[in-house]
């Protein structure tokens, strides 16, 4: 009788606290009510379970909200029963036959409750980023699930049960601790997505060769040192992502895969690929960025579906002709290898549309090239003594990067890219302001910083486009007056040059232009219009 006394009136209180009270309880009322609990509990042992009967679920949700907020006033009372309250809630909320969805993702939960009896029915679950550590047995009741997601918690071990879903199509389990499958996983017939990036797998269960169905596998950031040959046997799978593993080599049985789309096998120690990975016709997307390859094999020119290749960041030196034939190729990076010359064929790529050969040897490009959809080329960082004439004709071209090079001039035939937007010709050799820029009139971005140029001609006011002019580490003695014409600028950078003083036009530019911010010497003086 007198802990049934006690767990009603303390119940009680407690909720008028949380539910009625909200955030105006005072601190007085807060202390009265601690003793209250306390002393229930050291003369009946009442837990937080009898409460609930009597809270229920929007005291609960009141309850976990508080124990976010440290200045609460019942902050100090609620946290010591914080486990008890999160499971309470996840009983409570899903005691329903027709709950189909709960999302739980961004908490704080710990563990899952025990008995699943309640989520029958449930068809998509989300318990992303909260802090379980393991997965209860009574997860294989959830005959109905369609989509688990567990990615971002600290689980390292999933129960044999979990293989037990036999209607799951999506399963999310990135960003844990596993180092193992169970070995039934395969069992798993009706999966179609399946992400275990990030964790700490070395190996796969044999039984993956049965995931008939699978169609995404995401393996990133793993530690695979072998290709598992299970991938090997399906053939459904559209797109794999192997990436920052460290994979040395690539099975011959890859080309079982017969249709794959994207194969990313970024950041990894390959030094070679096998022929039979040409042998996936229905390829599109091949990246092999960070890697160790020294050569890209001319059997490329049997992927006659690829419109992305990505070989940046490895040893290559010198480019197949083979890659000519990849007419549908839309996307290609050879970034950061040490290729001193492009093949000729290349001006065939009629489709391509970007070009990023940046961090290289290059010291020209093919001439001809009819690459007349290309609006992205990256040349930055080789060794250009001029504009490439091939460049020139390439009239759709909308970004150049010519940046950290030995350029000296431009060329007169530059003023053709009449749809160029953004131009860098940043650390170069330039003495000379080349006028033929001044002809771009849709140019927006204008890089010439780190160059020697001494003078800025009258013409630059022909760039009625441009927003932003970055002209710092340059011999400029005097501010360009000119500038009071470019009245869609916004940001112009004169630092480190030699200017003297702040003329006085430059008030009345500011007024003139749209101009935000100028920096003139080597200590930069922000000048901020008003």
């Amino acid at each position: 009788m007198l802990q049934m006394f006690y767990q009603t009136v303390v119940a009680s209180a407690l909720f008028y606290a949380v539910v009625c009270w909200g955030g105006s309880i005072k601190r007085k009322d807060a202390s009265r009510l601690d003793k209250l609990v306390w002393k229930a509990s050291s003369i009946v042992g009442m837990e937080l379970d009898s409460l609930t009967s009597v809270a229920e679920r929007r005291a609960l949700s009141r309850l976990l909200s508080i124990m976010e907020n440290p200045l609460h006033p019942l902050n100090s009372i609620i946290s010591r029963q914080k486990s008890s309250f999160s499971d309470r809630l996840l009983s409570l909320s899903c005691s329903t036959d027709r709950l189909r969805f709960l999302s739980l993702a961004h908490n704080k939960i710990e563990r899952l409750p025990k008995d699943l009896k309640n989520w029958l029915h449930l068809e998509t679950f989300s318990v992303e980023n909260n802090k379980l550590t393991s997965v209860p047995f009574s997860i294989q009741s959830l005959q109905n699930l369609r989509s688990l997601n567990l990615n971002n918690n600290g689980i390292s071990h999933l129960p044999n049960e979990i293989c037990y879903l036999k209607n799951l199509k999506q399963m999310y389990l990135s960003q844990n601790q596993l180092v193992q499958l169970p070995t039934a996983f395969g069992d798993l017939a009706a999966l179609e997505v399946l992400g275990i990036s990030a964790n700490k797998l070395t190996f796969l269960p044999k039984s993956m060769a049965n995931l008939k169905n699978l169609h995404i596998l995401n393996l990133d950031s793993n530690h695979f040192s072998y290709f598992p040959r299970e991938i090997c046997c399906l053939a459904n799978l559209i797109k794999l992502s192997l990436s920052g593993n460290r994979l040395v080599s690539l099975p011959k049985e890859v080309s079982e895969m017969v249709n794959l789309r994207e194969l990313s096998l970024n950041e990894n120690k390959l030094t070679f690929l096998p022929r039979q990975l040409f042998d996936l016709s229905n390829l599109e997307e091949l990246s092999l960025h960070g890697n160790h390859l020294t050569a890209l094999s001319g059997e490329i020119k049997k992927l006659q579906e690829l419109r992305v290749l990505n070989v940046s960041k490895n040893r290559i030196s010198v480019v197949t002709e083979g890659i000519s034939d990849c007419r549908n190729l839309r996307r290609l990076s050879l970034r950061e290898n040490q290729i001193s010359c492009l093949p000729l064929g290349i001006g065939a790529l009629t489709n391509i549309t970007e070009l990023l050969v940046d961090e290289n040897l290059l010291e020209n490009l093919p001439e001809g090239i009819k690459c007349t959809l290309l609006t992205a080329v990256d040349l930055s960082s080789n060794r250009l003594l001029r504009i490439p004439l091939g460049i020139c004709s390439l009239v759709t071209l909308r970004h150049l990067n010519l940046s950290c090079n030995s350029v000296c001039e431009a060329m007169e035939d530059i003023a053709y890219l009449t749809n160029l937007q953004h131009l860098e010709l940043s650390s170069n050799k330039m003495t000379i302001f080349p006028l033929q820029i001044c002809k771009l009139q849709n140019l927006q971005y204008l890089d010439l910083s780190n160059n020697l140029i001494e003078r800025i001609p009258t013409e630059i006011m022909d760039l009625k486009n441009i927003e932003v002019l970055l002209l710092q580490k340059n011999k400029l003695p005097i501010f360009p007056t000119a500038l009071c014409h470019l009245n869609s600028l916004l940001v112009l950078d004169l630092t480190d040059n030699q200017v003297s003083h702040i003329p006085i036009q430059v008030s009345f530019i500011i007024q003139q232009c749209s101009i935000s911010s100028i920096c003139l010497t080597k200590w930069p003086v922000v000048i901020t219009s008003t």
